[in-house]
């Protein structure tokens, strides 16, 4: 059983510590992340919801909402488990494109100057891209 510190709030956070136990032991199972440590990140996470979180007036008196906290704990684990990846596995279609290789002239046919990049802004503006009458005829070419 995971211990839940005395600091925890339970009036405030409700059916949060329960579920958020059963999530860890889920995950710490499911990805080999340390038990202990999973649990410090969604303890963490909750004391964060409790103090930053809205009552919401549920069955269970004041607490916080179940989505606000669940989240927390989620992103807390997640952020754990996914630094806890190879590196391989969380980059996995990257391709690495050596610009030294690429001599200035080809670089300069991939990447326009600035002032390319400006005028062409500049012309979309004057013909109204970017408001809400280029959308109107966008809309209006595909319907016909």
């Amino acid at each position: 059983m995971l211990r839940v510190p005395a600091y925890l709030p339970r009036d405030v956070l409700g059916p949060l510590i329960p579920w958020a136990q059963g999530y860890v032991k889920r995950l710490a199972a499911q990805t080999g992340a340390p038990l202990t440590e999973l649990w410090d990140e969604a303890v963490t996470a909750l004391l964060r919801a409790s103090i930053h979180g809205d009552r919401v007036p549920g069955s269970a008196g004041s607490t916080i909402g179940g989505r606000y906290g669940q989240t927390a704990v989620r992103r807390a684990c997640w952020r754990y488990t996914y630094a806890l990846r190879p590196f391989s596995t969380r980059v996995a279609h990257r391709t690495h494109v050596p610009l030294d290789d690429i001599a200035p002239h080809e670089l300069h046919a991939i990447v326009p100057d600035p002032e390319t990049i400006l005028v062409a802004l500049e012309t979309g503006l004057a013909s109204g891209i970017g408001s809400g009458e280029h959308t109107r005829r966008a809309r209006a070419a595909r319907r016909a």
